[in-house]
């Protein structure tokens, strides 16, 4: 709305006012005024941003989106909180990276191009450093990959690690370090191994919160009654999850039900054991992984 508002005004400016300095003042700066009364404003254009980038060439062309993107740079101009916005702009990219959610590279670089002309070199030195870190992990994964093969080692999971540079990256030092499954665990030191064996003096500190997986999952019916001659008994889905949510439900693996205290013994904090269960077990009806006894919204109770 704020884009087609501005759109409009501008509109204005230039068919009954003849793009008048005088205007053209007032309008940036009432502008500046009212989008600095919201303290969130730079957290919603990133969200915009983040949005656009992730999902802009599903409804537009690659140029409308370029267009977009000038626009939404005007509205970044006239942010007070722009190292705000930066801190936001950051977290968001990391995630479309990491979840490999981004649309085009070219349209994440081109911003970043934006935010560069606009602040500077160093406004966005860790952006350009989060690319650089992946362009890095692939290598670093090619690499591995010919490790193994060339050493006749197997692993049982199609692992893939991105390397991230502390600076650049928003992770948490003091993150603690969940239980992998027994499979991705195995996996993991064989790259640890391989890993600081090419890079002496490096340590690696694996960002459980950060990563994801894709199961194969077998559902059997909940009760006896459920299968019938059109439906089988067991269904078999492959489904994307985060790391954490990998490690909760490979508790299931072991026995049929788990109780809230036995899934923080893996090692989860409470808050993001929290934050994994509700889409697993509080989600559309259709799409719960887990039953939940007693039945609400709270956990851990």
């Amino acid at each position: 709305r704020l884009l087609d508002l501005k759109d409009q005004y501008n509109a204005y400016l230039e068919e009954s006012f003849e793009k008048d300095a005088l205007f053209k003042q007032a309008i940036s700066s009432d502008f500046e005024y009212f989008i600095n009364l919201n303290e969130k404003s730079p957290e919603y254009l990133s969200l915009f941003v983040d949005d656009l980038l992730k999902r802009g060439l599903k409804e537009h062309s690659e140029q409308e989106v370029e267009l977009i993107l000038d626009k939404g740079l005007v509205l970044f101009r006239f942010l007070q909180d722009k190292d705000v916005f930066e801190r936001y702009y950051k977290q968001h990219l990391a995630k479309r990276l990491l979840l490999n959610k981004t649309v085009s590279d070219d349209l994440e670089k081109g911003m970043i191009s934006r935010l560069k002309n606009e602040c500077g070199c160093q406004f966005t030195s860790k952006l350009e450093g989060m690319f650089k870190d992946m362009t890095l992990s692939n290598t670093t994964m090619d690499k591995f990959k010919d490790h193994l093969q060339n050493q006749g080692h197997r692993v049982e999971v199609d692992l893939n690690v991105r390397v991230l540079t502390m600076g650049y990256w928003p992770t948490q030092a003091n993150q603690s370090l969940c239980q992998l499954p027994r499979a991705a665990s195995l996996a993991w030191e064989v790259f640890q191994r391989f890993y600081l064996g090419c890079h002496s003096g490096r340590q690696l500190t694996l960002q459980t919160h950060l990563g994801s997986a894709d199961l194969n999952a077998t559902f059997h019916p909940v009760e006896k009654g459920e299968a019938t001659s059109t439906t089988p008994c067991v269904k078999k889905h492959i489904i994307q999850v985060s790391t954490h949510q990998m490690c909760i439900l490979d508790l299931f693996n072991a026995k049929i039900s788990v109780t809230f205290q036995e899934m923080e013994e893996i090692g989860i904090s409470h808050k993001d054991l929290i934050r994994a269960l509700q889409p697993l077990a509080l989600g559309k009806p259709a799409q719960r992984v887990l039953l939940k006894n007693p039945k609400g919204r709270d956990f851990g109770w």
